[in-house]
């Protein structure tokens, strides 16, 4: 087997085919950005991004992420509105550098794929190519490089995370330890999955013998990345936590959904009524309710709900993980163009939601061919992913990097139940994509050689 020392010296052999990729990536990017993303609110996601907006906005003016007389003081995550307010400082449409600076660290997505492939894959060069390239026009990337939305940093620093444990390059293994924890601290601060991250990795480490003062090195830099944000949480809503989004987040859209279907409800019917529920629960508290505490009351009220009911639950859940895996990217696309999410209702068919998707009435011609682009890939995506990992098990030739990647992808899927959609996938689709080209190499060896 290759060794790790050979998987270096062909990377640099390889580096003008890596310079011509990542040019090719930012040029797709940031066409597509000029051409469609940068007009009107395509670059804005519902909810998500102005709040993202204007925490950078006041952080900028105010030095605080926050309105003192806001009630969400810890709704979202700092990382990505200290990632905005940088460029907001420096210039003064700011919004526009903070996306150009985006879209030129997205083009460096696929060059990460290629090193992650090159060791998972050290013995075909050609998987490391070919899942580079497809990363390079896969929609999903291309489309969020230009977005308001925390995407793009949380695929570059996983991909750094799971890099830095799988290093290419001889170095001590306390410093890389530390490298790691830091990276996983700054991903922690952008997405709400660090923490669970950090189990998993410390359970692959003490699997694979790592010395306990590397684990605890992990940890502890991990710690004190992230032990700022915990503590400011703490003096300011009296809880320890890293935002305060769950249990609104169940409560308005796991509950919700059992609600609908339990009572036959529309969404805006069933939501109404839990918040009113919601309230209720906090004026029955003998004091004034923080922002931590009803947090906390709402997720309570949801798990409550979803437990008396563990079928409309499970149906649920199946659903979102379901939609997660095969969503399409061009779905953003859409709602983008329209102006507006498409209008369901209970009696809306299958039928009608798929024509909807594959010709929606868009008001930009040439975005059709690039959502035709996106059913396909997804498709292959899929199929052959599914493909090249029961290939993998077949012939029992897993690695420790193989079973690590994959612990991540399930966790960052499985997080998915409360709430499903595509974007959710671009974290963990470059491990998917790697294992797509590996099961569509095989699927053709087989289907020409027979073998």
């Amino acid at each position: 087997m290759a060794t790790l020392l050979s998987i270096k010296e062909q990377l640099l052999a390889a580096k003008w085919s890596l310079l011509c990729m990542s040019a090719v990536a930012f040029l797709l990017r940031f066409i597509f950005f000029n051409c469609f993303t940068m007009y009107g609110d395509h670059a804005w996601l519902c909810y998500d991004s102005q709040q993202y907006h204007e925490r950078a906005q006041h952080l900028v003016m105010h030095g605080t992420l926050v309105d003192e007389t806001s009630t969400q003081k810890a709704y979202r995550l700092p990382g990505y509105p200290l990632f905005l307010a940088c460029w907001y400082a420096l210039a003064e449409n700011g919004l526009m550098l903070g996306l150009y600076i985006q879209i030129l660290l997205a083009s460096l997505i696929p060059l990460l794929v290629f090193l992650l492939a090159r060791i998972l894959f050290p013995l075909m060069p050609c998987i490391a190519y070919a899942a580079g390239w497809a990363t390079t026009f896969h929609l999903g990337f291309v489309l969020f490089a230009g977005m308001v939305a925390t995407e793009t940093l949380a695929v570059i620093l996983l991909l750094l995370i799971l890099l830095a444990l799988f290093s290419i390059f001889p170095r001590s293994e306390l410093k890389r330890m530390v490298g790691t924890g830091c990276l996983l601290g700054v991903l922690s601060l952008v997405r709400p999955v660090g923490h669970y991250l950090v189990i998993l990795i410390v359970c692959w480490l003490l699997w694979q013998r790592y010395a306990i003062k590397s684990v605890g090195l992990f940890v502890g830099s991990w710690v004190v990345v992230v032990f700022p944000w915990l503590l400011r949480n703490f003096l300011l809503i009296g809880g320890i936590c890293f935002h305060t989004l769950p249990g609104m987040h169940f409560l308005q859209y796991s509950a919700v959904a059992v609600l609908m279907q339990r009572d036959h409800l529309s969404y805006v019917d069933a939501r109404h009524q839990l918040l009113m529920l919601l309230d209720s629960k906090v004026r029955e508290q003998t004091r004034p309710v923080n922002e931590y505490e009803r947090c906390r009351l709402g997720e309570k009220l949801a798990i409550g709900i979803m437990f008396c009911h563990p079928f409309y639950s499970c149906k649920y859940a199946l659903t979102e993980l379901f939609k997660t895996l095969c969503a399409l990217h061009a779905t953003q696309i859409i709602i983008a163009d329209i102006g507006r999410w498409p209008a369901y209702t209970a009696e809306t068919t299958w039928r009608e939601k798929i024509s909807y998707n594959l010709a929606p009435p868009l008001k930009t011609a040439w975005l059709q061919p690039l959502i035709y682009w996106d059913v396909l890939s997804t498709i292959l995506i899929l199929f052959f992913s599914i493909f090249g990992l029961l290939r993998l098990l077949f012939r029992q030739s897993f690695s420790p990097a193989f079973v690590l990647c994959l612990g991540v992808s399930g966790l960052l899927w499985g997080v998915t139940l409360a709430y499903g959609c595509a974007r959710l996938r671009l974290p963990f689709e470059p491990i998917m994509i790697i294992f797509a080209i590996y099961g569509c190499m095989g699927f053709c060896k087989k289907l020409l050689l027979g073998n």
